[in-house]
This record gives C-alpha cells, sequence and structure tokens, in this order.
C-alpha cells in the first residue's frame, strides 16, 4: 500500500491563487501562489529563474491594503517553475491572519487547532 503525499502531509493546505513577491538574498521575483499553509507554501515563477533548495527566503502576500502576510523560510523543492517554501518564522500578525485565513477554508475549528498545536510541539526524530 503507498501513502500519497497528500495523506504524508500534516497540514491543511488551502488552494489561495494570488499574486506575491518572493524575496531572496538575490533576487526578488513576482510569483503566484498554488496554495497555503501555516508551515509553508507552494508558488509559481512566470519564468524559469536561478533559484536553489536551502535558499533563505521571504515571501510577501498582501491581502488587502493595511493586512498582509509574511512569512520567512527556506526554498524546500524546486520542480521546474514551481517552488515550495518551508515557513520558519512570522510575525504575530502575519499569523493571525493566515490563521484566520486557514479557519475559514478548512471549516473545522478541532482541525485547526490540532495543526496548531502540532506546530508548537518540538520536533521529534524517529
Amino acid at each position: 500500500m503507498t501513502t500519497t503525499s497528500h495523506e504524508r502531509r500534516r497540514f491543511w493546505r488551502a488552494n489561495f491563487h494570488a499574486g506575491a513577491k518572493l524575496l531572496t538574498d538575490l533576487a526578488e521575483y513576482k510569483v503566484q501562489i498554488v496554495d497555503l499553509s501555516l508551515k509553508g507554501a507552494l508558488v509559481t515563477l512566470p519564468e524559469p529563474a536561478n533559484v536553489g533548495t536551502q535558499e533563505n527566503c521571504r515571501l510577501q502576500l498582501t491581502l488587502a491594503d493595511d493586512v498582509s502576510i509574511t512569512l520567512w523560510g527556506r526554498i524546500a523543492h524546486v520542480a521546474g517553475l514551481q517552488i515550495g517554501i518551508r515557513c520558519e518564522s512570522m510575525d504575530l500578525d502575519s499569523v493571525t491572519h493566515l490563521r484566520r485565513l486557514v479557519e475559514l477554508n478548512v471549516g473545522d475549528p478541532v482541525l485547526l487547532e490540532e495543526e496548531i498545536s502540532f506546530l508548537i510541539q518540538p520536533e521529534q526524530v524517529a
């Protein structure tokens, strides 16, 4: 029996299509968000770019004039024009906005609380 990548995911992801900025140490890219979670994002570049795994980055998503989500992280994987970003930190306002966005899309407060409690537990080594 095989496990699909969706079944292995620990966090619910919102299919959230919006423009955003991806900033690395060397460049800034306009990207399209494919999905977003409490632990990262999948984005699409408009054209090929020189972005490598484990590179530090910042993703900025503007929801409204005075509402934005900014996450700092690392490039987890690159597949063609798609880039997976693993979130390493967020400011409190971004966490609040992202939590609300996920809450509105999950529809199950128990599932959301499980995901948040998993985020604050130390990682376990197998």
